[in-house]
């Protein structure tokens, strides 16, 4: 389904605020054990007029139009706060995985949200996998050096895609990506 994205990149202003994004959480899961190892969040959007939407359908537009800034920030919020409440339920700590745009990565601020979410909600760094990929990465290299020690000394971990050799597997045929509430009870909580 193809949608006119013009009406999408006027609906951001709002999304945020009227609650109408939420996460849900794809397992990745040890090849050798079975047991689930981490999640990656993925953001959908319960648009008004289009329904559930993934990802696929409306992030290049927020890349277009800036918006994925304030939604950038807002998924790490959700996750570090989505993840201190697991810890306090008493789950498994799983190591959650969160897509960094290039616009993210380019934003001067980027490095002080991350700290200042992570100390703000508690979560433990090491749990917080800021996933990479190489577009992000060669948008502007020389820039990205000091911006990536910066990351790596917030304890947060950087993920670059791997396509060999990789022990987790992910994807619908272990699981469909959930909300947080199913992602608990596949947990076994």
């Amino acid at each position: 389904m193809s949608l006119n994205l013009s009406p999408l990149e006027n609906d951001f202003g709002c999304a945020i605020e009227r609650q109408e994004f939420a996460l849900h959480y794809q397992p990745k899961v040890d090849l050798k054990s079975g047991a689930i190892a981490g999640v990656e969040a993925l953001i959908r959007w319960h648009h008004p007029r289009h329904g559930l939407l993934e990802s696929g359908k409306f992030i290049q537009v927020a890349e277009a139009c800036g918006a994925i800034l304030p939604i950038g920030r807002w998924v790490l919020r959700e996750v570090c706060t989505q993840a201190r409440a697991w810890q306090n339920a008493g789950l498994p700590r799983l190591r959650i995985g969160i897509n960094v745009s290039a616009a993210e990565l380019q934003a001067r601020d980027f490095v002080e949200d991350v700290r200042t979410t992570l100390t703000e909600t508690g979560m433990d760094p090491r749990f917080l996998e800021l996933e990479l990929t190489e577009t992000s990465l060669l948008e502007n290299p020389q820039a990205n050096g000091p911006v990536l020690r910066a990351l790596k000394d917030t304890g947060a971990q950087l993920a670059f895609l791997r396509k060999e050799n990789c022990p987790a597997g992910q994807g619908f045929f272990f699981s469909p990506a959930v909300p947080a509430a199913d992602l608990v009870e596949l947990l076994g909580g």
